[in-house]
């Protein structure tokens, strides 16, 4: 039986296009955690006052309909109305906006983050939602206490599953959450159809650091299964950098997959004695750069196989056709190279080679890295 498979889904252009061409027959081999962020930026309306400046980020992140949020919310039901996902709230600020900050709303229980997974399940019978944690100024510690209990017993009437994501690299605290409502889960998994996952988020994770980062997961793993015996756990990380130059050299190269290494260790340490699932960002750093506007980017293709991923790329000097259809030769050409049946991915990069690029901007070359990846991981699970 093949062992399930997490990722985290940030709802950029370039995810959305990965899963619009990823089989449907994988898809429920696949239990995305779709983090909700702000989407495009809509286009400003011309004013006829010429004083006025153009609003910052900060003034649009506070502005009603700056950004297209409703439609990314529209496109994740789209994508998974027919299959299991897990439905949180970015933490990234970068990519927030006012409807976001609004659903974080901790009164009468984070009532408004409540009702809005309820409309979801409407449409999309099987979300499993995230439980919020977001204290605000002035909040008491008897109020905390009272919102995150609320929030977790309608939960746990409304739900067969429910999930709590916890980064214990920034936030080693998040035990303390997990303390206030552990009687309303154990009370939760009693029955069978119940399911309970914590999510440890481990974000990115360095060349060599798995081995550091599985210690210091193991003692929450052993902390948390003495509270909540039955809980599942997800660990979730990438290794993928925000740049290639931060890490390898610019026109060829491979990296490791720490994330791999990371699970296997945690694996190691607890062989079957706990629910321990794989699972990673899809070959994507947690740090989004949507916001920058590179100009004359490198023509890069990556391959990801199952432990590493290794690409080739071109400096521009003619049109980024030309460029993308050789680094596309050049992963075609590697040994490591295999063509996947049914992968978009893989196709992308055989037509691409023969002179027919579908994609020249490095967003439509991330979407076919990770709709690989996810091929590749998913093979793995089934080994």
């Amino acid at each position: 039986m093949a062992e399930p498979y997490f990722f985290v889904f940030k709802t950029a252009q370039a995810e959305f296009r990965c899963w619009d061409n990823f089989g449907l027959q994988l898809r429920a081999d696949i239990t995305p955690i779709v983090e909700l962020t702000r989407g495009r930026k809509k286009p400003k309306k011309k004013s006829n006052n010429s004083n006025l400046g153009a609003p910052t980020e900060v003034d649009l992140s506070n502005t009603k309909g700056a950004y297209s949020f409703t439609n990314n919310v529209e496109k994740v039901v789209s994508c998974f109305s027919a299959q299991k996902f897990i439905l949180d709230l970015t933490h990234d600020e970068d990519l927030n906006c006012l409807e976001i900050t609004n659903l974080k709303d901790p009164s009468n229980n984070y009532e408004a983050w409540r009702f809005f997974l309820s409309e979801i399940k409407k449409r999309a019978p099987k979300v499993i939602p995230n439980i919020l944690v977001n204290p605000v100024k002035g909040m008491t510690e008897e109020v905390y206490k009272a919102t995150l209990r609320g929030q977790t017993k309608i939960f746990m009437s409304d739900y067969e599953s429910i999930s709590y994501r916890a980064f214990p690299l920034a936030d080693p605290e998040f035990i303390y959450d997990l303390f206030i409502i552990k009687d309303i889960i154990n009370e939760f998994v009693r029955y069978k159809d119940k399911s309970f996952y914590v999510i440890l988020d481990h974000e990115f994770i360095r060349r060599g650091m798995s081995l550091l980062h599985a210690a210091r997961t193991v003692s929450f793993i052993r902390k948390i299964t003495e509270m909540i015996p039955k809980a599942i756990f997800v660990s979730i990380a990438t290794s993928f950098p925000k740049s290639v130059r931060d890490v390898g050299d610019l026109n060829s190269g491979s990296l490791p997959l720490e994330e791999r290494d990371l699970y296997d260790q945690l694996r190691r340490n607890f062989n079957q004695e706990i629910d321990l699932i794989y699972g990673d960002y899809g070959s994507i750093n947690p740090t989004r750069n949507d916001l920058i506007f590179a100009r004359n980017w490198r023509a890069r293709v990556f391959y990801p196989t199952q432990d590493q991923i290794y690409y080739y790329a071109e400096k521009k000097q003619q049109d980024y056709e030309v460029h993308y259809q050789q680094a596309a030769l050049q992963v075609k050409s590697d040994s490591r190279f295999v063509d996947i049946p049914g992968c978009w991915g893989t196709t992308s990069i055989l037509e691409a080679a023969k002179g027919n690029v579908r994609g020249k901007s490095p967003s439509f070359w991330i979407s076919v890295r990770m709709n690989i990846h996810l091929h590749q991981q998913i093979q793995r699970q089934q080994q």
